[in-house]
């Protein structure tokens, strides 16, 4: 039996034994109190998305997905077996259509709390069209490019070079001697090359020549070296094992840069199921080469690397659990190396704590960039688990409790993230932008921001809005990347990416929802014109990645819309603060004599994080790049400011005054009714909203998803 393909009816081995090809699910029975085993058919699910792709946007943005089995059914009746209400099939589908009412993103996604920019009626009255366009399929240029030749034997060997200097640093589940071996066959005059050799070397000049294309230094497009490499794949490549992954892998890596007609997302998650069916996930059974085992872990682990991402990207299910895997990483030795060692030492864990080899190596950045998504992966872990406590324990656990968990799980990534940044190598002579210290810093700052986002959107809130606290490291977090990438991109270090795009987007819509809600003063003129430089920066790269992009221009259009209505909104609010001088609440004495009225503490304003980020005369001050975030985190998750040198902790002796800013913080949900001064934007009818939700999924589909999916169904 071959390897499952995904196929739509059907998968290939099943099509030639003749037999119905099923898909095995588990769902909830009635009670709601254990599992039912069952099986779709490949072809029913065929059916469904294909009348799913052909109903009207508006009739299913308009109706809920509940009647799905309704509409549905007359024509998937002509391809199969009607399901009766007992069957494994039709609880699946009355599963998906409760679970995806409404939206598809959840809690913990790192999008929810973006909303709130969304809700000024007359600003969405006003831009009502710009929204609705982002629900429209993006277009994807590079169809009508025609397929490439293969290039003279001296062009080809200048791209195969910057192959190995560039995408192979990062992601080498291509052995270097394999790539070689592959062009001597191909460009060899007296041989004729096989069908798999000729698909990666169109592959390999493919994603090889993207920056030389863009650039301006090759005259051949690289799409069409990719066009003309699917003119030599051979389905028959998926029964092959490790080859047929690494052909997936070259797919998917190419897919990073342009539209190629299917989902990113669908094909990685084929190439994990493939490596669990080889047991890559688990260490060899039998004794094998060293280098051959270190090609298995890189595979293996190449295949996690771009599903974390791509699944944290768009807020689904990763391909397989961290504690189903078993697999050890790859060993931190070249290649050259383990071919030397393979007569001496047993195995990679025995040559391992024997090697005395030279660092950084071919295998350094790789190795860093799997543990970043080692942390990726227990960020979602954590957001998940957070969300569904919440929606578990929504009214029986105390909100500051349930804050209190939340902030020390972000303290813990926090420093995790700060370890991983501290350990990335120095790499005195960097060859390509993936050695280069400013990579890892941007690293480090979009992963941040998603940390923070999905916090933000699992914490409880004080009528809707994130904590002070996050707001502002937030905002941090957010001008931070959009400052690296802009740099990077500004020096031609970095080209564009719908996954560039994707966070810039993400990261100027996070800037300016921390200007919009958080709370100022007279005297923050530091804080927002940082604020509002960072937000200029970020739309001018924008727009100069639109100009490359052209699908991403609606997207860049409402980022333009949304960044003058908050500069409209923010310089109304500033001409107000000069008419009237708000003060700001001192610091309050710890201890009985200290504690306000309960009556007084309703009316005070949430004022957690401004303790530690804004001096004693309110101005905006940039913490020290040495820093920590997550201490004045720890200290001000309960509303206790960071001791001075010389002071003892405040309120450690005294419960009373613990209590007096636990009511004062934003983590204490106090019913109040009006909106905060501060505020930029109201907070009405949140439930209501889906635009954004509806915007940021399609965004996510454009960067990591399928790129011609339509949207409009999730509305």
């Amino acid at each position: 039996m071959g390897v499952c393909d995904s196929e739509r009816p059907s998968c290939r081995p099943c099509a030639k034994l003749t037999v119905e090809c099923v898909q095995a699910v588990s769902t909830l029975n009635t009670s709601g109190t254990g599992n039912v085993d069952g099986r779709i058919t490949r072809r029913y699910l065929h059916a469904l998305e294909q009348k799913a792709r052909a109903e009207p946007a508006s009739r299913l943005s308009s109706g809920s997905y509940d009647d799905t089995e309704q509409h549905l059914s007359p024509d998937v009746d002509s391809v199969t077996v009607q399901p009766s209400p007992a069957d494994p099939r039709a609880r699946a589908m009355s599963t998906f259509a409760k679970t995806h009412a409404g939206s598809v993103i959840a809690d913990g996604g790192g999008y929810r709390f973006l909303r709130l920019l969304f809700t000024g009626e007359a600003w969405r009255g006003e831009q009502a069209s710009l929204l609705h366009g982002l629900t429209s399929k993006p277009g994807a240029a590079e169809a009508a490019i025609p397929p490439n030749q293969l290039p003279a034997r001296e062009e080809a060997r200048l791209i195969f070079d910057l192959y190995l200097d560039g995408p192979q640093i990062q992601n080498p589940f291509l052995l270097r001697q394999d790539i070689e071996t592959t062009f001597s066959r191909v460009f060899n005059p007296n041989s004729s090359p096989a069908p798999r050799d000729l698909f990666r070397t169109f592959m390999i000049l493919a994603t090889g020549s993207i920056t030389l294309y863009r650039s301006g230094r090759h005259a051949h497009h690289s799409f069409g070296y990719y066009r003309a490499a699917m003119r030599h794949f051979d389905t028959g490549f998926m029964a092959d094992g490790i080859p047929a992954i690494q052909d997936l892998l070259l797919i998917c890596r190419f897919a990073i840069y342009h539209h190629i007609g299917t989902s990113i997302w669908d094909v990685i998650q084929l190439c994990v199921r493939m490596c669990v069916q080889q047991g890559l996930h688990r260490p060899p059974r039998r004794r094998i080469p060293l280098l051959e085992e270190q090609l298995q872990r890189r595979v293996f682990w190449e295949c996690y690397m771009i599903d974390r991402y791509s699944s944290s990207t768009l807020d689904r299910p990763f391909a397989i659990a961290d504690q189903d895997i078993s697999a050890a990483m790859p060993s931190h030795v070249n290649d050259d190396d383990l071919v030397a060692a393979s007569a001496i030492y047993p195995d990679l864990t025995t040559l391992e704590g024997r090697y005395t080899g030279s660092c950084p190596n071919e295998m350094t950045v790789f190795l860093a960039c799997v543990r970043l998504r080692q942390i990726t992966s227990r960020i979602q872990k954590f957001t998940s688990a957070a969300a569904r406590d919440n929606n578990r324990h929504s009214s029986d656990q105390p909100q500051f409790l349930a804050s209190g968990k939340v902030f020390c799980a972000l303290d813990e990534l926090l420093v995790a993230l700060e370890e991983w940044r501290k350990s990335t190598p120095v790499i005195t002579a960097p060859k390509c932008l993936y050695e280069k210290p400013e990579y890892f810093e941007f690293l480090h700052a979009r992963e941040k921001l998603l940390l923070i986002r999905r916090t933000m959107d699992v914490v409880p809130k004080r009528k809707g809005v994130p904590p002070q606290n996050l707001l502002a490291l937030c905002l941090k977090t957010a001008s931070r990347g959009v400052e690296l990438f802009s740099g990077l991109y500004a020096r031609n270090s970095i080209t564009y990416t719908r996954s560039y795009f994707s966070f810039l987007f993400t990261a100027g819509l996070s800037i300016m929802l921390s200007i919009s809600v958080s709370e100022g003063s007279n005297n923050d003129s530091i804080y927002t014109d940082s604020s509002l430089k960072a937000l200029a920066t970020c739309e001018d790269t924008l727009r100069r990645l639109g100009d490359k992009l052209p699908d991403a221009k609606p997207y860049v259009t409402v980022f333009g819309a949304l960044h003058r209505n908050v500069a409209k909104k923010f310089h109304q609010r500033s001409s107000s603060s000069r008419r009237t001088v708000v003060s700001t609440p001192s610091w309050p004495k710890h201890g009985a004599a200290g504690t306000e009225p309960f009556s007084e503490q309703q009316h005070r304003q949430p004022e957690v994080f401004n303790r530690s980020y804004f001096s004693s005369q309110n101005r905006f001050q940039e913490l020290p790049e040495e820093t920590d975030d997550r201490a004045s985190l720890s200290m001000n998750m309960l509303g206790l400011r960071s001791p001075q040198s010389g002071e003892t902790n405040p309120g450690t002796s005294d419960l009373q005054g613990i209590r007096a800013e636990l009511d004062r913080s934003d983590i204490f949900p106090l019913d109040i009714t009006s909106p905060s001064e501060y505020s930029t934007f109201p907070w009405v009818s949140l439930t209501e909203d889906n635009t954004l939700w509806t915007m940021e999924a399609g965004l996510s589909e454009y960067a990591y998803g399928d790129a011609s999916f339509n949207m409009a169904l999730f509305q």
